[in-house]
């Protein structure tokens, strides 16, 4: 494989993943994430909590699993 094809594969799976930030914005806001987010976890989950995810570009390990039932994001994409 060359380099130039190498480049290529990682740039293109960059720009199919999505950040945390589009995720929550095609669940509407921040707030309601967080509401879907609790009603599926069992767990309250506060708007800043997740507003803290899009901050840092990752959602925390103990909330991956439920952001995964809720968005359909592969696991390894949300814990990058």
């Amino acid at each position: 494989m060359t380099k130039k094809f190498a480049k290529t594969i990682r740039a293109r799976a960059r720009s199919e993943r999505r950040s945390i930030a589009q995720l929550i914005r095609e669940r509407g806001s921040v707030a309601q994430f967080a509401r879907d987010l609790s009603k599926i976890s069992g767990r309250p989950v506060t708007w800043a909590r997740v507003n803290n995810w899009i901050i840092r570009g990752s959602v925390s390990k103990t909330m991956a699993v439920y952001v995964h039932k809720l968005t359909g994001a592969p696991l390894a994409e949300l814990l990058r």
